[in-house]
């Protein structure tokens, strides 16, 4: 049985309606991830920002010695507690917005979009249950993003081997646009 079949991936969205290549990109972005590191996650929920109700979005939650609120975010884990599973939340409004449009189209990006959040979402589950680490929290779970996207896009993308001597860069431009347009809208939030 394949990972997305084991985990239940959820649409909670508000005012919003992903591209129909998000739920496809999700399940073989699971799949790529092995198995040992997905126990004890039970659900993957997509929704969007405006889907939160009021008190969801005006909680803060830690991002690298930051407080950022919850609307602004691209993706939560919660870890199991009080019996309730480990649950990952990705608001795909704000993670699409991160990127030309343009973009979308190619399932290249497609898995990299997604791939760069879910995998940090899934390093940060990684930490709790099964590979404790005595550093920062979010310097460990972009230790798992990195590796999961390395074993992912070996095997999916083998082909394009020879020319990650031309996409290394361009990918590296993209993830770190990603990362400035994010903070830029957190300082946004801040003021």
């Amino acid at each position: 049985m394949k990972n997305s079949q084991k985990i239940e991936i959820q649409d909670a969205y508000r005012d919003f309606e992903a591209p129909s290549w998000v739920s496809k990109a999700l399940c073989r972005l699971i799949d790529g991830i092995p198995e040992k590191h997905l126990y004890g996650l039970k659900t993957i929920l997509l929704t969007n920002s405006l889907g939160l109700n009021r008190s969801q979005r005006r909680k803060k939650t830690k991002f690298k010695k930051q407080t950022v609120t919850t609307h602004v975010c691209l993706g939560l884990y919660q870890q199991e507690w009080q019996g309730r599973p480990a649950k990952i939340e990705l608001f795909t409004d704000n993670i699409l917005s991160s990127f030309p449009a343009i973009i979308h189209r190619i399932p290249f990006f497609q898995d990299l979009i997604l791939g760069d959040v879910l995998y940090h979402e899934v390093g940060h589950h990684i930490h709790k249950t099964s590979e404790p680490e005595y550093r920062e929290r979010e310097d460990v779970a972009d230790f798992w993003r990195k590796k999961l996207i390395g074993i992912y896009f070996r095997k999916q993308y083998w082909y394009l081997r020879p020319l990650t001597i031309v996409l290394k860069p361009l990918v590296t431009v993209l993830q770190g646009l990603s990362r400035k347009m994010q903070a830029k809208a957190n300082q946004a939030v801040e003021r």
